[in-house]
């Protein structure tokens, strides 16, 4: 018999931004998001596919943000993705590939298959995928649809206050979750306040927009006047109307106040598979913003509590008929207890989108150290360039070696964007003290 010949794949990364995040309160989604992908893209080197092809806004930053990151990763024995550059991106970087379809098409072999690996898939991305599998190129998307349905959105898993005796879906599938009530517009937002602060006996509650990231559209509230203000100021900036000028608001979900809180954590997955090493990061916060992820530092008892929690989502999601659900996410939930009998509580649902722990995730996977306590760490936009922040750390002994497989390398670093290092040691003080001395150094000498 012959030999069974397989297609040949290229993955195709693309993290465009998506319509939500144009009004989210800042204007880096546009450069912030795509940089990701190059580390993405890293990880799947070596996933028996072609070297995947990367896809950019054409601006000075990112190329010289690339032209560095390529010298950067040769010191430390890594590959470099190929890079195709798109000009035209403004904010959307699916619209300026639409636009540009032939130059991205040419840098495709139309023998091949192509995995589209998105931020999202969003309308947009579907648009130009659609238009090169109709010129002849195999181009298949990674991801479901991103439509924003009550299953899918942020933090939509409490029980609606227009229909306050269907279960919500944690409770249909046991998973640990506060109680919380959605609403829709002012009224059923005072209501849903109402409820959930009789049910805990406490004046304060968590409000959470359904569709928002990064902290963005969350507050504490301790009374009615502040939720009603909560509301004003969310419609007062659009945030409601994240979507553009459509009839509806989005939700707002008020959930109680989580008791006995000790910190908060999160695990990534892709579909079915959690991919987190560990089985659960924990999150590092800057106030109540997302800021970092440390992972393999956790007792295995909350590695299997995060496997029991992902198994119950998955499982209610097919029984519900939700086949959308499957691709990138990630699940964010409170370490509730004492040190040494923590219990997890699912907090919300990051779904159908790359979270800002999968770049460190796939980064580990590349240098082969996924195994090793490690931590992606978010900073303040730098004035300077990766190719300084590199030499600061090589200069004090902090960049990354390869023999002993310690130490930071900044991914993704541009200036003027929101920068990340990424960091590997033996244990968590290990990573924590060389983070610390990241911080400190870059700001002393004034990158920020």
């Amino acid at each position: 018999m012959g030999e069974i010949m397989t297609e040949r794949m290229r993955d195709l990364i693309v993290q465009g931004s998506i319509p939500e995040f144009l009004r989210d309160g800042d204007d880096l989604d546009c450069m912030y998001l795509p940089v990701r992908g190059v580390p993405i893209a890293t990880g799947f080197v070596n996933n028996g596919n072609e070297n995947p092809i990367v896809i950019l806004p054409d601006t000075s930053e990112v190329r010289e943000f690339v032209t560095e990151t390529e010298s950067i990763y040769k010191e430390i024995n890594l590959p470099s993705p190929e890079s195709v550059f798109v000009p035209n991106s403004n904010y959307f970087l699916d619209l300026a590939i639409e636009s540009e379809l032939d130059l991205v098409l040419g840098r495709l072999d139309i023998r091949h298959g192509h995995i589209l690996r998105p931020y999202a898939n969003t309308e947009v991305s579907d648009k130009w995928t659609t238009e090169a599998t109709q010129k002849g190129y195999k181009v298949t998307n990674s991801l479901p649809r991103k439509e924003y349905k009550p299953h899918q959105t942020r933090s939509i898993w409490g029980r609606r206050v227009s229909n306050p005796d269907e279960p919500s879906f944690p409770q249909k599938y046991d998973i640990p979750y506060p109680n919380s009530f959605v609403s829709s517009g002012r009224e059923e937002l005072i209501e849903a306040y109402e409820i959930v602060t009789s049910f805990s006996g406490e004046a304060g509650a968590w409000l959470k927009l359904s569709s928002s990231a990064g902290g963005f559209g969350l507050a504490r509230v301790e009374s009615e006047r502040e939720a009603v203000a909560f509301y004003e100021k969310m419609k007062r900036t659009g945030a409601l109307n994240l979507f553009g000028a459509t009839p509806d608001e989005i939700d707002i979900e008020v959930q109680e106040n989580i008791k006995n809180v000790v910190g908060f954590g999160s695990y990534q997955y892709d579909g079915r598979t959690l991919l987190t090493p560990g089985g659960i990061s924990t999150q590092l916060l800057n106030g109540q913003n997302w800021a970092g992820n440390k992972f393999n530092v956790l007792d295995e008892s909350l590695s299997l509590q995060a496997t029991d929690i992902h198994q119950r989502i998955s499982q209610g999601m097919q029984n519900e008929g939700y086949t959308d659900f499957f691709g990138w996410g990630g699940v964010d939930v409170a370490l509730v207890g004492i040190q040494d009998s923590l219990k997890l509580e699912v907090v919300e649902n990051n779904w159908g989108r790359i979270t800002g722990a999968h770049p460190g995730i796939y980064f580990a996977n590349a240098l082969g150290v996924s195994g090793k306590p490690f931590l992606v760490r978010k900073l303040p936009p730098p004035k300077v360039d990766a190719k300084e922040c590199w030499h600061l750390l090589k200069s004090e002994g902090l960049a990354y070696d390869t023999q002993t497989k310690i130490g930071a390398v900044p991914i993704p670093w541009v200036r003027n964007v929101d920068a990340f290092v990424f960091v590997v040691g033996e244990n968590d003080n290990t990573i924590t003290e060389i983070s610390d001395r990241v911080v400190n150094l870059t700001a002393k000498n004034g990158y920020h």
